[in-house]
């Protein structure tokens, strides 16, 4: 048994492939032009005062650390400048442009694939009120409900770190193939919103 992933295999891999790629080329990203945004950020002094000296690092590092978060995947970020202080904050200007197409859409594929997982979630939470999806399985045959004991130590061959315990019992909520006929149905709804 394997902890369920709310994907069916190739979308499984996929979602990798591009995560890989995300994150092999965040700091390769190419402006797009013609697609600007404009950031002003703000940093409060005593907070910013208070991580430099904890994570022992200069103010130039902190605020590149702040521009790369991903709330900012999306955007390649110019040479900031600093507007001034008000009241207690540090001003900033950045000007922002929309990163490549190959980059915006691989982001928003990953997007559709975790839409697809949360739905696919609620979808059991309707059909079993009150479910942990850390109690979800997935083996051949189907879609498990699994219990738990007491944790087990890493070497127990059952031993997953996300879960409470080692899995003693479980019973079948949904074959495979309905499994997937319903992550497909998903899948349709989603690419007709878009």
């Amino acid at each position: 048994m394997q902890l369920l992933e709310y994907l069916l295999p190739s979308d499984v891999k996929r979602k990798k492939e591009l995560e890989l790629y995300i994150e092999e080329n965040r700091d390769k990203k190419i402006p797009n032009k013609e697609k600007t945004a404009t950031y002003h950020f703000q940093i409060r002094i005593p907070d910013m005062e208070q991580d430099l000296e904890c994570w022992g690092i200069t103010e130039e590092q902190y605020i590149h650390n702040f521009l790369n978060k991903d709330s900012l995947l999306r955007y390649c970020v110019q040479p900031y400048e600093f507007v001034g202080i008000f009241d207690d904050n540090k001003r900033y200007y950045a000007p922002m442009f929309e990163a490549h197409k190959e980059f915006i859409d691989a982001l928003d594929e990953i997007e559709f694939y975790q839409e697809a997982i949360s739905e696919m979630y609620q979808y059991f939470k309707k059909k079993i009120k009150n479910i942990d999806y850390r109690n979800l399985y997935e083996k051949e045959d189907g879609v498990y409900l699994g219990y738990r004991t007491a944790p087990s130590p890493p070497d127990d061959e059952w031993y997953e770190p996300r879960m409470l315990g080692i899995l003693n019992e479980g019973h079948m909520i949904m074959t495979r193939k309905e499994y997937h006929t319903q992550l497909k149905k998903i899948k349709n709804n989603l690419k007709k919103k878009k």
